[in-house]
């Protein structure tokens, strides 16, 4: 099921069974409409198995269209692309050349004269494509075929709209290299990807060599729920397929992010799975391969980093006390007594306990009732920074502190770390049961009821935000005690929708 008018995403559905059918129409209308103010939406079959390739042209004012290439973008989530890259690891030369002269041919037909996508989708079973659309623009992976060709797709379609010859033909263009493109969007991967708000506390770039950045996001920088949450459009171009996802993993890694959720450390998680670096690579990629998509953490790199938080927050306090003009509750000018600090960390508490001996100092780590000891030595440390040594090994890395929230990135990606009070504040504890807005939002439909019965997996409500729909389901069996909203009310996020039992 899928909208008429748009794309992205928005108004589409799948369609399994009959008894789906209804409720599948009633919803892609409504997104339709609201996202594009046309609610004609229509059927085509859906491929399980399928990538989605699409055919950049060229067409001039004087006849002449060619292509410049395919891109493959079948890894997506939510029916919108996260990853992108040319040429495609699958076709062969003979599809290839097959599919690149339809949106040739096809484009010829139109008489087009503009920068064009030709997209089709191609079925993994049984090598058959079939033709979906022409988007008449840029896209937004167009970057990757810039790359791969050299050639400046926004420079050419300024030229043609000047009435300008193509300076190039068909038999000019050459392909050089592997292109891929990851899209960096504000969004939780583990709350069903949903788009995410806040503000940037900090960015900075790893900037690597073969790297380029498509942005306009910097440190500071607000991301609302009025647009689109991408925040940049991340190139890696290399020899090969292989050599470009590494590249581009290590980027995102190193890159240091802190005050917002993003999708950044998941995008690693793609490129460096097998599945991906062995080209397979179709529409169904992110489920099928869910489970090692969302791993655990490395246990000792979650402690190094806890260890090394705590030890940069001790130096950073240490600064902030001599700056005031009192003396701060318990200050001794005899020897320290032991520190603690608390961390959170998906939602599991572990408590350090730390003493400054000669600038050795000993960590204490108690979580799951056992007490481990590490030796640890800060080389130096600033104001974003810290250089350590903890049970002999350095540690070097990038730290943004935000009010409880710390932000750590060593080179395997960012981790962030609630700083916990020793006392809690009875104004900040949530009641037991209650179900809160994940983002700002308008209630669009609420499917039950004050002493309603939910299972599990049950879809409640239905929160319009960032121009979308997003559903909200029970996350385990209960019965509705109290509903804090009606249809139509705007909640900001973190508001009680509705209290569960």
């Amino acid at each position: 099921m899928k909208a008429s008018a748009g794309g992205g995403g928005k108004g589409m559905r799948i369609v399994k069974t009959e008894k789906e059918l209804k409720d599948a129409v009633i919803a892609a209308k409504r997104e339709a409409k609201s996202s594009f103010d046309d609610d004609r939406v229509f059927l085509e079959k859906y491929i399980e198995h399928s990538r989605h390739i699409e055919v950049q042209i060229l067409g001039d004012n004087f006849g002449n269209v060619i292509h410049l290439g395919e891109r493959e973008c079948s890894i997506q989530r939510r029916h919108q692309k996260i990853i992108e890259e040319s040429p495609s690891s699958r076709l062969t030369n003979k599809i290839r050349e097959d599919i690149t002269s339809a949106a040739v041919k096809l484009g010829k037909k139109l008489n087009y004269k503009s920068a064009g996508t030709v997209e089709f989708l191609f079925d993994e079973d049984t090598n058959e494509f079939w033709f979906l659309e022409v988007n008449t623009r840029l896209q937004v992976e167009h970057p990757v075929t810039e790359e791969v060709t050299g050639i400046d797709l926004v420079k050419e379609q300024i030229k043609i709209a000047s009435g300008k010859k193509l300076d190039f033909l068909q038999e000019d263009i050459e392909f050089n290299g592997h292109a891929i493109e990851a899209r960096l969007y504000a969004e939780n991967p583990e709350n069903d990807f949903l788009p995410e708000i806040g503000s940037i506390n900090k960015l900075s770039c790893a900037n690597n060599k073969g790297i380029r950045w498509d942005t306009g996001i910097a440190t500071g920088d607000r991301i609302t729920p009025d647009y689109d949450p991408m925040l940049a459009k991340v190139i890696a171009i290399g020899e090969t397929r292989e050599q470009s996802a590494k590249l581009l993993a290590k980027e995102l890694r190193s890159t240091h992010l802190a005050g917002i959720k993003t999708n950044k450390d998941f995008l690693v998680q793609c490129l460096e799975n097998n599945s991906f670096l062995k080209g397979k690579t179709t529409s169904d990629f992110i489920p099928r391969e869910h489970k090692k998509l969302f791993k655990a953490i490395d246990k000792k790199l979650l402690d190094s980093a806890m260890k090394a938080s705590a030890l940069w927050l001790q130096e950073h306090n240490k600064k902030d006390n001599k700056k005031l003009h009192f003396l701060p509750r318990n200050w001794t000018n005899g020897i320290l007594p032991k520190q603690d600090i608390t961390f959170e960390f998906s939602d599991e508490e572990y408590k350090f306990q730390y003493e400054n001996n000669n600038n050795h100092i000993q960590i204490h780590r108690e979580h799951f009732e056992r007490l481990s000891t590490s030796s640890a030595l800060i080389i130096s440390v600033d104001e974003e920074h810290i250089h350590c040594e903890i049970d002999g090994i350095a540690i070097k890395a990038f730290i943004t502190c935000f009010h409880d929230e710390i932000t750590i990135n060593s080179g395997s990606g960012d981790l962030v770390f609630k700083v916990l009070p020793k006392f809690i504040d009875p104004n900040e504890i949530i009641i037991e049961g209650s179900l809160t807005a994940p983002m700002p939002g308008k209630i669009l439909n609420i499917n039950v009821k004050k002493g309603s019965s939910v299972k599990a997996g049950e879809t409640l409500l239905i929160l319009e935000a960032m121009k979308m729909e997003h559903t909200i389901k029970a996350t385990s069996d209960g019965q509705v005690i109290e509903l804090y909203v009606k249809t139509g009310d705007q909640v900001e996020s973190g508001s009680d929708l509705m209290k569960i039992e």
